[in-house]
């Protein structure tokens, strides 16, 4: 949505003069505001005029700012605010809210959005079940109009069901986890290898952080100290021999497990695309046994064409891949879930990751893929390697009020400050590199203090990968139903 310069309650005017204009309009604001926005006893919002005045060089608009309280878990019923334009700052909590034809969005303490005039409101839910939620909501409207209406009923019945708040990732259930696999299966098939990202290849070398990141976050994998790293390379799909040289093994995978101070592991997982096809894990399910059902042969349209008519991020994600690259190591690589970064003296951000290669970006020209072999990357990593160090400079992109925290599918403006978190070095492959590959997982809610989750995906993601681990280790899955059967 647009985004407005912020607002706090303390921008709200209310010196004698407009005191007593609030004064002098309190019986309009209970009878043009109050009782509408508050519909009856059922609703749990709870509302306190703050300021209204008519707008002497806007012939016929008033300016009207009025604080809506949430009880936990509580939501307003749909509706519209006429011909106003609104602005709604979240002053504390955590609000989802949806305008019609547009995704939902969730918006924390600090953030805000506005609306057009006539825009149907659709959601306006308090995420949180034990705290309260608090707006400023900012009015100018055609003087004398009621501020809030009801939507009518065939609108209401149109509304989307809203998903339950974020479940904390240690509650995610292992049954939805082990569906998101056997999605995984379906589509690439179960080849007792990693469920996706299965061709990869191992390296290791060193960590040096930025003193720019201790300033961000507390956490102990910025310390100062250089780290050792294992990384790991590879091609999409669960197909452990997919070709190189192929689009479909796009986006390619950059995952990295560093060793603290403290011997424990912190790990980051990413791709070579800013952006992730759907919004939710379940929309991601759902498209990955779209795929499963539409192999050759399949009368169109098929279900991965169906799906994507409805989900045009997807198609966007499926179709505007990269070219192949040169090397593993001419490629940027994101991060595409949020975390929450808290500085030492409590300051938070919201971040999300990118690895950008110090020697550049090199993609293969069309007219040389045809002599690419398929296996080109895996091979030409160890040649590239003998020859020198890889080097990735690491960058955290820092949200700002607005941005959507919880939804992977929409990346944030290239305008948004990089603090260069560090630089890794890759220096050779990895020992053993078959026995290291079986034996690595890579979980990316391994975070120490000061680095916590801010997606719900990466709780599902978090409790998936164990399941494939194990079963590539050659234990039976634990689903219940064979893979691709739900």
């Amino acid at each position: 949505m647009p985004q407005s310069q912020p607002v706090t309650a303390r921008a709200v005017n209310r010196g004698p003069a407009e005191a007593r204009s609030l004064s002098n309009t309190r019986t309009w604001l209970i009878a043009a505001v109050l009782a509408p926005l508050v519909g009856g006893p059922a609703c749990a919002e709870a509302l306190k005029p703050l300021f209204q005045q008519t707008l002497p060089n806007i012939e016929g608009k008033t300016f009207t700012a009025v604080e809506v309280d949430f009880a936990p878990g509580s939501r307003a019923d749909p509706h519209r605010h006429g011909q106003a334009f609104v602005y709604a700052y979240v002053l504390q909590g955590t609000v989802r809210s949806q305008l019609s034809g547009q995704p939902p969005q969730t918006y924390r303490a600090g953030q805000s959005w506005f609306e057009p005039p006539g825009a149907d409101h659709l959601v306006t839910q308090n995420l949180s079940r034990s705290a309260r939620a608090r707006l400023l909501v900012v009015f100018i409207s055609n003087t004398g109009d009621p501020l809030k209406t009801a939507e009518p009923a065939k609108e209401r019945h149109a509304m989307p069901t809203l998903a339950a708040p974020p479940t904390p990732p240690a509650a995610i259930s292992q049954p939805a986890s082990q569906k998101m696999v056997d999605a995984l299966y379906s589509a690439f098939g179960d080849n007792h290898a990693r469920a996706v990202h299965a061709k990869g290849i191992m390296a290791v070398g060193t960590f040096a952080p930025s003193p720019d990141a201790a300033k961000l976050t507390k956490a102990s994998l910025f310390a100062g100290k250089s780290l050792p790293v294992l990384v790991r390379f590879s091609d999409f799909t669960g197909i452990p021999n997919i070709p190189d040289n192929i689009g479909e093994a796009n986006p390619r995978g950059f995952a990295l497990k560093f060793t603290l101070p403290n011997g424990s592991n912190a790990d980051v997982v990413t791709h070579s695309f800013n952006g992730f096809p759907t919004a939710t894990t379940e929309e991601f399910r759902q498209l990955l046994l779209a795929i499963g059902a539409s192999g050759a042969g399949v009368a169109k349209p098929t279900a991965l064409d169906s799906f994507l008519g409805g989900h045009p991020i997807a198609k966007t994600f499926l179709t505007t891949q990269k070219p192949p690259p040169a090397s593993y190591a001419t490629l940027s690589y994101f991060g595409v879930n949020a975390f929450e970064y808290t500085a030492a003296n409590g300051r938070k951000a919201f971040v999300r990751y990118r690895f950008t290669p110090q020697a550049g970006e090199a993609f293969v020209p069309a007219a040389e893929l045809p002599g690419k072999g398929p296996n080109y990357l895996q091979d030409e990593l160890p040649q590239r390697l003998a020859r020198g160090p890889i080097v990735f400079d690491w960058y955290a992109q820092v949200a700002e009020p607005g941005d959507v925290i919880d939804n992977p599918s929409i990346a944030w403006p290239e305008s948004r400050r990089l603090v260069k978190l560090g630089t890794v070095r890759v220096d050779h492959l990895a020992p053993d590199p078959i026995a290291t590959e079986k034996a690595t997982m890579f979980r990316p809610l391994s975070v120490p203090v000061g680095i916590a989750p801010a997606d719900p995906m990466l709780g599902v993601r978090q409790a998936a990968y164990p399941l494939s681990f194990a079963h590539r280790q050659g234990a039976a899955p634990p689903s219940a139903t064979p893979a691709g059967a739900h």
